[in-house]
């Protein structure tokens, strides 16, 4: 999905767990280093999950299919 589309679909907050095979809606940003895990529009995978959770983020925004 486009950056685009993924930020102006309808989207949902959900635990971080329960994320894979979803599309990210809203990038997480974690600080440091600041640097996106993944972009809007990209399908979350197992290895994405990883390290979100290693960086604390517990929970993101997926595109409500």
């Amino acid at each position: 999905m486009s950056i685009k589309d993924a930020l102006l679909a309808k989207s949902e907050t959900i635990k971080v767990e329960d994320a894979e095979g979803r599309i990210l809606s809203s990038t997480n940003i974690s600080c440091p280093p600041a640097l996106p895990i993944m972009f809007s529009g990209e399908v979350v995978d197992k290895n994405a999950i990883k390290v979100m959770k290693y960086n604390n983020i517990n929970y993101c925004k997926v595109v409500v299919e």
